[in-house]
């Protein structure tokens, strides 16, 4: 009851809003001729009381008119504000629902482009490989790749995962700047299909990423990418709060994280790192103990980082990395690490691999 107490004082504030100065533009035409129609159908009950008599003086005329132009603004605005209330709840219907279609229409909107980002290429297949066998590029006397390749062309050829790639060639042949368009690859074109490995190579932009058997006249393909949502589904891994928990991403034998350090992104991960918003671990330098510690934020603004790569002349030395406190000579942390899932979040296309922090 409340609700609808609500709704009609609503409509009632609707109707009066301009009313009276709408009545008072056409008071004179509206009103007049509704006071003339009322008096011509009352005209035998005023002649019963004997009210047609005219004024015969200047005062009483000058009332009589003066009444007469009230008369005919009340009267206009009487019928303006009850033509309006009754069609305000239906004007309210429309304004509402021409909102609400409007909002509809952004939702969805938003939805198939958030779908579109989400359900499209946008996994390279080198990273897949990494998340499958995150030691593929360090035990290459294992063949882990061979492993996760397998695993990866059978989930293709079932259809139970999708890629997409871009021909290598085309029937114009190969034309300075051309690039073939990424398109879906049909889950039977796997039945025959190999992986090259070559993705792995980073300076190998342009090379072939798997061909198929010959006798099917399929043509090869580069630029290999998934979908990151099916292969999490396809193949779950660690959590968020495990995978963003420990470091596995040495700084030192990681040349695309060092680079942020040198060049325009400093100030982003300096700023990021002392904020904590990127975690960093590290081994203490004065202390027996090898095990790596959690950075606070302040270490990074008090402190010089600086990396020396292996000494050529040393078989058994390694690239390492070193925090040293300001106006000291030593060193208070070193073989500095970083979390492979936070800087992929603030790095996305950033070309990093993860790495066994073992104890030295």
């Amino acid at each position: 009851m409340v609700e609808f107490f609500k709704f009609q004082w609503l409509c009632i504030k609707q109707a009066w809003r301009g009313c009276w100065s709408l009545a008072n533009e056409i008071g004179a035409v509206l009103g007049g001729l509704i006071l003339a129609f009322a008096l011509y159908c009352l005209r035998h009950w005023l002649e019963a009381h004997d009210w047609l008599e005219a004024p015969s003086s200047v005062p009483g005329t000058v009332l009589f008119t003066a009444i007469l132009a009230a008369a005919s603004v009340a009267l206009a605005f009487l019928i303006i504000f009850v033509a309006r209330f009754l069609f305000v709840p239906a004007r309210l219907y429309w304004e509402q629902y021409k909102k609400a279609k409007s909002l509809e229409t952004e939702i969805a909107a938003a939805k198939t482009a958030e779908e579109g980002s989400d359900h499209g290429p946008n996994w390279p297949i080198h990273e897949v490989f990494s998340y499958l066998e995150p030691d593929v590029l360090d035990r290459l006397q294992d063949n882990l790749w061979e492993r996760a390749g397998d695993k990866i062309r059978d989930a293709l050829s079932l259809g139970q995962l999708r890629i997409w790639g871009r021909p290598d060639k085309t029937k114009l042949g190969d034309w300075v700047g051309e690039r073939a368009a990424l398109r879906l690859i049909d889950p039977k074109y796997w039945e025959t299909a190999f992986f090259t490995y070559l993705f792995f190579d980073s300076s190998a932009q342009k090379a072939t990423h798997c061909y198929a058997d010959r006798d099917t006249g399929r043509p090869a393909y580069t630029d290999l990418q998934v979908n990151r949502a099916e292969v999490l589904k396809l193949w779950p891994g660690e959590p968020d709060d495990l995978a963003e928990g420990y470091p596995n991403v040495r700084l030192a034998d990681s040349p695309a994280v060092m680079a942020l350090f040198d060049g325009p992104e400093r100030a982003k991960i300096i700023a990021l790192l002392t904020e904590e918003k990127l975690s960093s671990w590290a081994r203490e330098s004065a202390t027996v103990a090898h095990d790596f510690v959690l950075l606070k934020g302040g270490v990074w603004v008090m402190s010089a980082f600086r990396c020396d790569p292996k000494t050529p002349a040393d078989p058994g030395s390694i690239n390492q990395t070193y925090l040293r406190r300001r106006h000291t000579q030593n060193s208070a942390f070193y073989d500095v690490c970083m979390n492979f899932a936070q800087l992929k979040r603030a790095w996305p296309a950033l070309e990093i691999r993860r790495t066994k922090c073992d104890v030295l």
